[in-house]
């Protein structure tokens, strides 16, 4: 990843920047994902608009090319998405599965982003990258 990027989303995400975006890798219908939260990000900005505006502002922060916004937006450009810019990611060293991420009061399932309690942060960050604790 770059310094800074842009993911794209067709739900209502009700995020605000500033914040830490923990980045947790489903197995997808592929059957490939790890399952874990493998990173985390610096939350910049939370903007909702339709996919021709959010490609012009973000088209320079990521891999998405306009067929996969558009796509994203069920072919409706009236649609409206979310695009949530963030930076600085940083894989952990000791990504947490589930079963960890239980075991500090994170339950699944894990749909999508969802607002924690900074202390919960803070002990899946320092769990995940015990060379920083």
């Amino acid at each position: 990843l770059g310094v800074e990027a842009t993911y794209y989303s067709s739900s209502n995400i009700s995020m605000r920047a500033p914040g830490r975006i923990l980045w947790y890798v489903s197995q997808g219908n592929e059957k490939f994902g790890s399952m874990q939260v493998k990173a985390c990000s610096r939350l910049r900005e939370v903007v909702h608009d339709g996919p021709k505006a959010l490609f012009k502002r973000f088209r320079r922060l990521g891999v998405y090319a306009w067929k996969d916004i558009y796509d994203l937006a069920g072919k409706n450009v009236d649609k409206e998405l979310t695009a949530l810019r963030f930076s600085h990611t940083e894989r952990f060293p000791q990504p947490l599965n589930a079963e960890a991420l239980r075991a500090i009061g994170v339950s699944p399932p894990y749909p999508g982003p969802r607002p924690i309690p900074h202390s919960t942060f803070v002990s899946i960050y320092n769990q995940a990258n015990p060379i920083q604790a």
